[in-house]
């Protein structure tokens, strides 16, 4: 793949699980008023897991794709946690209940990165701050010596 094309599919592929997560939410909402929220929940989860191990996979275009596919298609776990919540709260405590879930969230996605840099171990570590140092280098100091030259 040409390097000036990286950047459209790394697009294409986000949009693909966007899409496919608007195409599935209203099915699932079915799915759960049907079967009920916990079900419909632990397979949306399962499904996530599946996706994301077939995205790590790789190795082909299209296999990303699938794994972004799949886990869009089952990506209805956030919005069944809130029905989940909503079904076995009282009224008045919905909405502090729905404040920690968005609080849990947000700090899943702050902490997230920093604990799988540190669980790559000191590789991924010197990786992490080898680029951040050429990213945040003083300009009036010279620029770091470029790696991908051809």
């Amino acid at each position: 793949m040409p390097s000036n094309q990286v950047a459209l599919f790394v697009g294409i592929i986000i949009a693909a699980y966007a899409f496919c997560q608007f195409i599935a939410a209203p099915a699932l909402g079915a799915l759960s008023d049907r079967y009920g929220r916990r079900p419909i929940l632990l397979v949306s989860l399962l499904e996530t897991v599946a996706g994301y191990v077939i995205f790590g996979i790789g190795g082909a275009l299209w296999v990303l794709f699938l794994g972004r596919i799949i886990d869009g298609l089952t990506g209805g776990n956030i919005s069944t946690m809130f029905a989940y919540v909503a079904d076995i709260t009282e009224p008045r405590d919905r909405g502090r209940l729905y404040g920690r879930l968005g609080a849990a969230g947000g700090f899943g996605f702050v902490v997230g990165p920093v604990v799988c840099v540190d669980a790559a171990g000191p590789a991924g570590s010197r990786r992490a701050r080898s680029s951040r140092d050429r990213r945040f280098r003083d300009p009036a100091r010279g620029s770091p010596p470029r790696t991908d030259q051809r």
